[in-house]
């Protein structure tokens, strides 16, 4: 029988191997994010996209589509260009958190699964995919380790660009939505004159 202070010391190593998980996979996520050199004084979505088409020696396609509500951003690395969809149906700060977090994806080399086991048969056929593309779909981020270190790569991103007094290129300007207004008008950030 396993006594109470066993049990507390066991808890105690596995809580320390999971802290020590996590730091070493966020070391990591921040080495990658330091390896783009990137300038985040200069941030625009279109900016630091032209500069990933470079490092990468590769096109970035970004298509906005009309997904279902259960699909809000998809990566395909196909033969000659990646190709990153994200939901027309949201306002463009999330938008803009979609393809951050795909090309998360497609940065920290995370695997893809087949296409067609990861979108509808009506994304397939208008364009024309086969099966033998490999995609990534953004869902499962509570118990997906990618979808989580993507999350901690848009994170640090966005953290870089309020450090550079860039915030406005995340929320494209005002919002619509009267409560995320006043909610940016409270931490400074838009008001700020940007070079």
């Amino acid at each position: 029988m396993i006594s109470f202070a066993t049990l507390g010391v066991l808890r105690f190593v596995l809580r320390f191997c999971w802290e020590m998980i996590a730091m070493i996979r966020w070391q990591r996520i921040q080495s990658v994010l330091d390896s783009l050199c990137y300038n985040f004084g200069e941030f625009e979505v279109d900016h630091f996209v032209l500069h990933l088409e470079h490092l990468r020696g590769r096109s970035i396609v970004r298509v906005s589509y009309d997904f279902d509500p259960s699909l809000t951003g998809l990566w395909i690395p196909a033969e000659t260009a990646d190709y990153i969809f994200y939901t027309r149906f949201t306002h463009p700060i999330h938008q803009v958190h979609i393809m951050l977090h795909e090309i998360a994806h497609m940065v920290l080399g995370h695997p893809c699964k087949r296409i067609d086991q990861i979108v509808p048969p009506s994304l397939l056929n208008t364009f024309k995919l086969s099966d033998k593309f490999l995609g990534r779909r953004s869902d499962d981020a509570e118990t997906d380790f990618d979808e989580q270190e993507a999350e901690a790569f848009v994170y640090l991103i966005q953290r870089r660009i309020v450090a550079a007094k860039r915030f406005s290129q995340l929320t494209q300007g005002q919002s619509s939505i009267e409560g995320l207004n006043r909610f940016t008008d409270s931490l400074g950030l838009m008001k700020q004159s940007e070079p």
